[in-house]
C-alpha cells in the first residue's frame, strides 16, 4: 500500500494487487482509508479479472508486508477461502516490495492503473 497527501482531500491510500511475473497490475483500490476490507476489494478485483473461474487450485500467492491489513483475521480467513497461501517480507528483506514500490512511482508520474 501507499499512502500519499492530497493538499485538498487529505491522506488518500493506494492499494494495488501486482502480478510479479508480468509486471502488470491486476487490482487496486484508491480509498480515503486503510483497513483489510480494501485490500479485499483491490483483491477481489484482481481475482474476478484473472481467475474468472475461480483460483481454487490454481497455487496462487500473496505476497505482501506484515501490516495490519494483511495480517487482519477477516483477510487472513478470506485468503484461506479462496485457497490463496500468503507469504509475508519481513523488515529486514524489503525486495518483497520493491517491485510494488517501483510501480506505485510510475503510477504517481501518470502511469495507467488499467
Amino acid at each position: 500500500m501507499t499512502e500519499f497527501m492530497v493538499s485538498s482531500i487529505g491522506w488518500v491510500y493506494l492499494v494495488i494487487v501486482l502480478d510479479w511475473y508480468t509486471k502488470k497490475i491486476v487490482g487496486w483500490n484508491l480509498t480515503l482509508r486503510s483497513r483489510a476490507g480494501e485490500w479485499e476489494e483491490a483483491l477481489e478485483m484482481a481475482v474476478e479479472k484473472e481467475f474468472p473461474d475461480g483460483v481454487r487450485g490454481q497455487g496462487l500467492k500473496l505476497i505482501s508486508d506484515n501490516g495490519s491489513q494483511p495480517t487482519a483475521t477477516s483477510f487472513m480467513r478470506n485468503m484461506a477461502t479462496l485457497g490463496i497461501e500468503q507469504i509475508f517480507t519481513s523488515y529486514d528483506n524489503p525486495k518483497g516490495n520493491a517491485d510494488t514500490r517501483e510501480d506505485d512511482e510510475d503510477n504517481k508520474r501518470g502511469g495507467n492503473l488499467a
